[in-house]
């Protein structure tokens, strides 16, 4: 091999080009293969996949279980769900690197190192975390105290300083509560999701890895532990591997920045309990440093005695307790490119849920564990008795359309149905999740191409004692669920959520997600309570043939809190909604007539709506009379009134012909600010509504019809679509609860993966754009010029040392350079994972801006 000596040199104003595969690049690079797992043992390695047209029967090959009264049975394999495709578009900064201080230990900044063990900060979580800090919290106890004293003065007589002081106490003690409400509100939105609750209730600093599949995240886990990919404890790697779930790993070898231990600093006055590990700062005997669980503290707080991690007891002064022990992990999550489940699990988990569930025999328990399940729709169970269903993880029914199951005249079968069912529940142990991904079904396109054959998520009729609890059904591709023929049924503590956008209301693009009804009901002995419902249709709705319903201490944001569509003879009696907060929603109170063919009547009579407050309606606060809704691919049409009457010239709304109302009360009912008038109530002069009372109604706020309303207008859809998918990514990883969070590619970034950066952004939560595998890029641009300089006999070329040098100096450039033209992200970190050259290019100083980083969320 000949040494080449005037190599072709690399321009950055060449096209950079990474989907270009040399043959070291196409060697190297990482398939993208998805494991696929069933959800028993049982599953016929022969089944094939059903007909679409059919329901589900028996697996072939496998024997019928018997379950007993005296276990549960499990559903144990472990199908993670995917977290959702981002797209979208958008340029962001990124986050600029800190010079960093004089580097000691293993490249840690010199700061309060304490023995080997570095002090990160005070704070148990992250500052970008949200929720009401320890902070906030004491500040307000604080100021209820000084306040609780201040009066306590004034009522002695202690003359006009003290009211003074009263008065800014109280002033102080309103803004602090103020933003106390506003950081409760903020972790309503962005709930610890369950995979994490653990670890960050913990206090434990928490790291994160995200990119799509392929980009050699589980790689570079491995790199941060300083493990080979073939260590026992190591990160799975390979061609075969893609990370499907949150998967967490510690740090436990001798080498590397976050291998060592942190502390944090006590808080004043805070107390050490049993159980907690410490480090010790001057201790006798011990060394400085040391780490010791707490085993009990006197009864004077002055001493604790502890248990060093190298086994010796003993008793220490708590002067000497100079922090808690902190322990630092990292999560390798699964990258927004990951696969969809292959059509066969879905088909295979389908058949065998239908199977189980029609096995179930009285006294049984199914355990559905907490892990995410991949199934097609068309579940039936029929004749159950004293059975409960308990879901823990989260049943993800599949968005595919064309195969999904059909009756034999072409409509769609429900996600899950329950028939003929005698004391059933349905519960959790914690939130259990049914997830019908309606984003398929949804839009106004697709509303022209199949109305309404869409399944509903869960149905159920002919039933007797039913309980359903602790659910959240999100999602849903038409009603959420119907539940007929009804004899007792008690819904609580459960939630509907059937968002289209990130948007506070319900605009034009939202109300694109048709007909996703939330707890529709037709029956007798009816009562749901503590429930949220956010949808793009009726919120509780309340159909024919009903009585004794109650429904209160529920919360609700859609087309309204709804008796009907009513028609024919139709009856509804005895219904009262109370103590109801809706916020931004469509409608409010919402009672309807459909057209009534002459001959019958319909009746809804004692109803009562009291203590509702509805904040903001996008329309009509009050709607007692006819339907506004349509029946037909025309659905400007109305059947009988128009959807977009009175907006729109032409468009037109009569009453329902032979629909009576019949002692409808509305007591203490607020409207807040609704964009139209505050409500309509119209009905035919032949049949007039018959004693209706309003006691207490009021309107608050009301500003008059606004000429353009925001809702009507259709501006960056796509948009604010890729926005709302990214922020979903966010709550549903629970990306705010981590310390930091690293973006790798291994070539370009996606517009995804931009999306989630400006959501980082936002949330102030530090990121770092990590470009990942440049040593295949070097190898194969000196691979290139090696080959250009090749003479016509084909000997082979060798580039020598200091031209390779020049080259990787250059390609390494030429990449930041492009980042910087294209994403205009300021600093990216070019790393490559492979044992031998983590430190080479931005390794190590990537990790250093990682540790300033984590030092800046805890201080």
């Amino acid at each position: 091999m000949q040494s080449c000596l005037r190599p072709r040199a690399l321009s950055c104003q060449e096209p950079w080009d990474s989907t270009v595969a040399s043959p070291i690049k196409a060697t190297s690079s990482r398939s993208r293969c998805a494991v696929s797992v069933c959800w028993l043992a049982m599953v016929s390695a022969g089944s094939g996949r059903p007909c679409s047209t059919a329901l589900y029967g028996p697996l072939p090959g496998t024997a019928q279980r018997t379950l007993r009264s005296t276990r549960s049975t499990r559903l144990s394999a472990r199908l993670p769900a995917p977290p959702q495709s981002l797209t979208g578009h958008g340029l962001f900064g990124g986050l600029r690197r800190q010079e960093a201080s004089r580097v000691l230990r293993h490249g840690v900044p010199e700061v309060a190192i304490l023995g080997g063990v570095a002090l990160v900060g005070a704070l148990t979580r992250p500052r970008s975390a949200p929720g009401p800090s320890a902070r906030l919290v004491q500040e307000t106890e604080r100021l209820r105290a000084e306040l609780e004293a201040a009066r306590k003065e004034d009522l002695e007589g202690k003359g006009g300083r003290t009211r003074s002081r009263l008065q800014k106490a109280l002033r102080r003690l309103s803004n602090v509560e103020a933003e106390l409400e506003a950081a409760t509100d903020d972790q309503d939105q962005y709930p610890v999701p369950g995979y994490l609750e653990e670890a960050a209730n913990s206090g434990k600093i928490m790291l994160a890895i995200t990119g799509a599949s392929g980009v050699g995240k589980s790689s570079l886990v491995n790199a941060f532990r300083r493990l080979r990919d073939t260590d026992a404890n190591a990160a799975a790697t390979g061609v075969k591997e893609t990370t499907m779930e949150p998967t967490m790993y510690s740090f436990s070898a001798s080498e590397g920045i976050f291998n060592q231990r942190f502390y944090r600093q006590l808080g004043d006055g805070e107390e050490l309990n049993a159980g907690v590990r410490v480090v010790l700062g001057q201790v006798p005997g011990q060394t400085e440093g040391s780490c010791a669980e707490v085993l009990k503290a006197s009864d004077e707080k002055q001493t604790v005695q502890v248990r060093l991690d190298e086994g010796p007891v003993l008793d220490v002064d708590v002067k000497h307790v100079v922090g808690t022990a902190l322990d630092v992990v990292i999560w390798d999550l699964p990258g927004v490119g990951t696969p969809n489940f292959p059509q066969t699990i879905e088909w295979s988990n389908g058949r065998l849920l239908n199977q189980t569930l029609n096995s179930l025999q009285s006294g049984d328990t199914l355990l559905i564990p907490k892990k995410s399940f991949h199934l097609m729709g068309g579940i039936l169970a029929g004749a159950l008795q004293n059975v409960v269903i308990q879901i823990d993880g989260s049943l993800i029914f599949s968005a595919r359309k064309k195969d999904w199951p059909r009756h034999a005249g072409g409509g769609v079968l429900s996600c899950l149905r329950f028939e003929n069912v005698v004391n059933l529940t349905l519960t959790s142990s914690g939130k259990g999740t049914l997830d019908g991904q309606g984003k398929a079904w949804w839009g106004y396109f697709e509303y022209l191409k199949i109305q309404e054959n869409r399944p509903r998520l869960l149905e159920m009729s002919q039933l007797q004692g039913v309980l359903v609890e602790r659910l959240l059904l999100t999602n849903a591709p038409y009603w959420t669920t119907w539940f007929s023929g009804v004899d007792g049924l008690e819904i609580r503590y459960s939630d509907i959520l059937n968002r289209r956008s990130a948007y506070k209301g319900h605009g034009l693009f939202d109300l694109g997600a048709f007909n996703t009804d939330g707890w529709d009901v037709s029956g007798k002995n009816i009562w749901i309570h503590h429930s949220k419902v956010w949808n793009q249709d009726d919120c509780f709705a309340v159909k024919g043939s009903s009585s004794n319903v109650l429904i209160e201490n529920v919360e609700a944001s859609g087309l309204g809190l709804t008796i009907g569509s009513e028609g024919g003879n139709d009856r509804v009696k005895n219904v009262t909604f109370r103590n109801v907060y809706m916020d931004r929603t469509f409608k409010g109170i919402y009672m309807k007539f459909r057209d009534i063919a002459e001959g019958e009547v319909g009746l809804i009579e004692d109803v009562t709506y009291e203590n509702i407050y509805i904040k903001e309606p996008e329309q009509w606060g009050i709607w007692i009379g006819p339907a506004q809704q349509s029946d037909s691919r025309r659905f400007w049409q109305g059947h009988p009134c128009s959807l977009l009457w009175p907006n729109i010239p032409g468009a037109t709304c009569k009453a329902a012909e032979r629909g009576i109302y019949r002692n409808i009360l509305l007591k203490n009912v607020t409207i807040e600010n609704p964009k139209l008038q505050p409500g309509v109530i119209l009905s035919s002069p032949d049949y007039p509504i018959q004693n209706i009372s309003f006691d207490s109604v009021r309107v608050v706020n009301w500003r008059g019809r606004k000429e353009k309303l925001q809702y009507k207008l259709c501006e960056g859809v796509n948009t604010s679509l890729a926005r709302v998918l990214g922020a979903t990514y966010l709550r549903r990883m629970g990306i705010r609860y981590f310390d930091v969070v690293l973006l790798i590619t291994s070539s370009r970034f996606t517009e995804a993966e931009l999306m989630l950066a400006e959501e980082l952004q936002k949330f102030e939560v530090p990121y770092f754009m990590v470009r990942n595998k440049v040593d295949i890029d070097i190898a194969s641009e000196i691979l290139r010029e090696e080959e250009a300089l090749e003479g016509d006999d084909g000997d082979e070329c060798e580039l020598p040392k200091e031209d390779r040098e020049r080259v990787e100096q250059q390609t390494v450039n030429c990449i930041k350079t492009y980042f910087a033209s294209e994403y205009s992200v300021d600093r990216v970190y070019c790393v490559s994972s492979r044992r031998k050259l983590r430190s080479n290019h931005d390794f190590p100083s990537l990790e250093v801006d990682i540790l300033e980083a984590i030092r800046k969320q805890r201080s």
